[in-house]
């Protein structure tokens, strides 16, 4: 029960907060599969996928600056 006078999230609210969630969760899945191709020897690749890491981070923080 939620105290009389507080509001309940809606999941407008919520929303922001989950999609934020998932692009930081893309960036580190992209960081791990960098760090395992660069183990492997394929050190362009993981540049490349640390780019796109890079991008998916700074994505998320330009749209959700406020999470």
């Amino acid at each position: 029960m939620h105290a009389q006078g507080q509001d309940v999230p809606t999941p407008d609210d919520i929303e922001p907060i989950t999609n934020a969630i998932w692009w930081q969760i893309g960036a580190l899945v992209c960081l791990g599969g960098a760090f395992w191709l660069h183990e492997c020897g394929n050190k362009l690749q993981a540049l490349l996928l640390t780019l796109v890491a890079i991008g998916l981070a700074l994505n998320w923080a330009r749209i959700y600056y406020w999470t």
